[in-house]
């Protein structure tokens, strides 16, 4: 394989482009100098996330108003492959009304998968606001068994059952003031998951993975309490001390019940209940200058506990100072990142430089950037539920850091209806994690994921394409990725190629059709039996490349309530994120949005 770029080359190559192409360019043609900032640019891809139980309702109505906005540039990205079959049924509640709204959205879809979302706000003056939220999902039905033939991973004739439910309930509370904003944020979570994965109802002792036995035995369940408290500053004038603070804590509680029996049995088996204390306290403090000079500084505090001790004893903490300037056609920031990690094995000390440059090339039109990066991971057990909820108790819990993260490109409307990006990147991982599927024959622990990390290199490219008009929103995204591990070691559970491409048309705001489609290549994967083992000791199999296809449909009756019809995966293609864990194929929902 060939080698990998050299850091400095690239980080040199980047500024010295952005730099020298706007000196050329200003030499030949005549441009308005003045700066109009439209918004912050984040050069990462739109963000895609692929639900295990439902796909997300249409825009149209898992919103309080009719109005659709989607802009490349605003939301950074997970990548497709990087798959979260955890989200609990929250909602970004946005201040939207100063009059009393009740809002629900519930429905089924087929494999059986019944859905209830719920917000209350009542009125209270116009500086503060007040809601209520909850909801419930469920999966109820039967998935494709996945087994492996020749090394590859296959959809079977047989199908099992994969419970599961994910219950929430929460509050947020916001007031304004001159110059700031201070609020409140509570939630509860209720979870189950079934370790279904590599289980077999064509086997002889089907008893075994009946559903109830996959519901009340082989699953694990999991409460989860949230607390987050937060000041900041709002303050618009031109010379000021801005501020924010934010201080969250999470606690979970997880029982993982078929240990219960494997421990009557055997002595060395993880815990079967435990639970995990979370905590983290950050702050930004600095002064802004006639507008376009900020000094700032950043604080950040994270702690919790491993699943073998009660007290927090993990810690990591970070300063970032940095300063900003924007004026005119440019957009500079410098600072860096110093970091402290702690645990019962030992310490860590991080340095990580940021810096970003970016230069308006034609008014309103095009802008070059680039800019280097790095950051650390602080993994707590509530966090790799998230990614994956059938993981192991006893998952190997360390700091992942990414020391280097330099990218560059092109950004800009073509005309006012086309968006478009074009950007190219290198990312150097120390640790990175990967999740890989662990059955233990030693302490009996089955059908779970344990943590890995390596260290590894990528270079990626991508790029997107936006059209939007009053009717019609319609884009396209790709992104290729070339990685490599440093002990030459195949890299595992990262496809190359991941594309989409999305469309919405809206009749008056009437009817309201949308599509997507998600392509992913394939992707190899290993299966550990003890963590002792080498990677060449292990099993190795292929996890096919997939394409999904989704259409929904709405129709809105009036302003207080909606009706809309899915169907999901038409394709019916196999979802496998992780192996062995598959998802429902082909299915169709519906289901009534009323707002009061």
């Amino acid at each position: 394989m060939r080698k990998m770029f050299n850091i400095k080359y690239i980080v040199i190559l980047c500024l010295a482009f952005a730099a020298y192409l706007p000196v050329k360019l200003n030499a030949q043609q005549k441009i308005d100098p003045t700066l109009e900032v439209m918004r912050d640019f984040d050069a990462y891809l739109l963000e895609v996330q692929k639900s295990k139980i439902r796909p997300l309702f249409p825009d149209s109505i898992g919103r309080f108003n009719l109005n659709f906005d989607y802009s490349i540039f605003d939301k950074p990205v997970n990548n497709l492959y990087e798959f979260s079959p955890l989200p609990s049924a929250k909602i970004e509640y946005e201040r939207v009304s100063n009059y009393p709204l009740l809002w629900t959205n519930f429905g089924v879809n087929f494999p059986f998968n019944p859905h209830i979302d719920l917000v209350l706000q009542p009125k209270l003056p116009s500086n503060f606001l007040f809601t209520i939220y909850g909801g419930y999902n469920s999966f109820l039905g039967k998935v494709d068994r996945i087994g492996v033939e020749n090394g590859k991973a296959v959809r079977t004739d047989n199908k099992i059952y994969s419970p599961e439910y994910d219950g929430n309930i929460g509050l947020k509370f916001n007031y304004s003031y001159k110059k700031g904003e201070i609020g409140l944020k509570l939630h509860f979570d209720k979870a189950m998951y079934s370790f279904y994965g590599g289980c077999d109802s064509s086997s002889q002792d089907y008893t075994f993975y009946k559903k109830n036995f996959l519901k009340d035995t082989l699953s694990h369940s999991f409460n989860r309490f949230g607390t987050h408290i937060y000041i900041k500053s709002t303050n618009e004038r031109p010379n000021y001390f801005y501020y924010e603070l934010n201080l969250k804590y999470n606690y979970l509680d997880d029982r993982v019940k078929y240990l219960e029996i494997l421990r009557k049995s055997k002595t060395n088996v993880a815990k079967s209940s435990f639970n995990e204390n979370y905590m983290n306290i950050n702050a930004t403090l600095g002064p802004v200058f006639a507008e376009f000079h900020r000094f700032l500084v950043g604080i950040d505090y994270q702690a919790a506990n491993s699943v073998t001790s009660s007290t927090l004893n993990r810690y990591y903490v970070e300063s970032f100072p940095r300063y900003v300037f924007n004026r005119n056609r440019w957009i500079f920031e410098v600072g860096l990142k110093l970091g402290k990690y702690v645990d019962d094995f030992g310490d860590d000390f991080d340095f990580f430089p940021k810096g970003s440059l970016s230069y308006e090339l034609a008014k309103k039109r095009v802008w070059l950037y680039a800019s280097i990066d790095g950051h650390s991971d602080f993994y707590s057990y509530s966090r790799l539920m998230n990614l994956n909820p059938w993981i192991t108790p006893s998952i190997n819990i360390k700091k992942s850091s990414t020391p280097w993260i330099v990218q560059g490109g092109i950004r800009g409307r073509i005309i006012d209806r086309i968006s478009f990006n074009l950007w190219m990147g290198f990312t150097d991982y120390d640790k990175y994690l990967s999740l890989f599927h662990y059955t233990d024959s030693i302490t009996g622990v089955i059908n779970t994921f344990q943590a890995k990390y390596y260290d590894m290199q990528k270079i990626s490219a991508g790029g997107e394409l936006l059209w939007k008009s009053e009717a019609v929103t319609a884009g396209i995204n790709v992104q290729y990725n070339d990685c490599e591990n440093n002990d030459k070691t195949p890299v595992y559970n990262l496809p190359s190629f991941d594309a989409l491409i999305f469309g919405r048309y809206s009749w008056r705001e009437r009817i309201i059709t949308s599509l997507s489609i998600t392509h992913r290549s394939e992707f190899k994967t290993i299966e550990f039996n003890t963590l002792q083992e080498t990677t060449d000791q292990a099993a190795i199999t292929t996890i096919p490349s997939s394409t999904f296809v989704n259409l929904d449909a709405t129709y809105v009756y009036n302003k207080n309530l909606s009706f809309y019809l899915k169907l999901n995966n038409l394709l019916n293609a196999n979802d496998l994120s992780y192996i062995y864990y598959g998802k429902p194929g082909f299915g169709v929902g519906f289901g009534v949005t009323l707002k009061i």
